[in-house]
């Protein structure tokens, strides 16, 4: 977490090409999973799904959409263990609706 501590300011900035694709990245559990690492980082996936009370390959793989998408990040854990975590106190979505072709 030290690393973005001097880039609060620094954004990802990601295009979504079709509305569907900006749907399933923010899915009710992936909002959910965003919100909980919002309130406090995980020693570890397992700890994690375990404070949403699912089950922890589906939660592994919303963290992987939401580490592809730069919102969610990892550092070392316990072990071989990694702790997933939240830099940012908030996302940012904005979208863009223009007519099919146009730029």
């Amino acid at each position: 977490m030290e690393q973005f501590e001097d880039q609060r300011a620094a954004a990802a900035i990601h295009h979504f090409d079709n509305p569907s694709e900006l749907r399933t990245l923010l899915s009710p559990q992936r909002v959910a999973l965003i919100r909980e690492l919002q309130r406090g980082p995980a020693d570890s996936v397992t700890e994690l799904a375990d404070r949403l009370d699912r089950k922890n390959p589906q939660v592994s793989n919303d963290i992987g959409v939401l580490e592809d998408a730069d919102i969610v990040h990892f550092r070392e854990g316990k072990g071989r263990a990694k702790a997933p975590f939240m830099p940012y106190e908030r996302v940012h979505i904005q979208a863009e609706v223009t007519a099919a072709g146009e730029k």
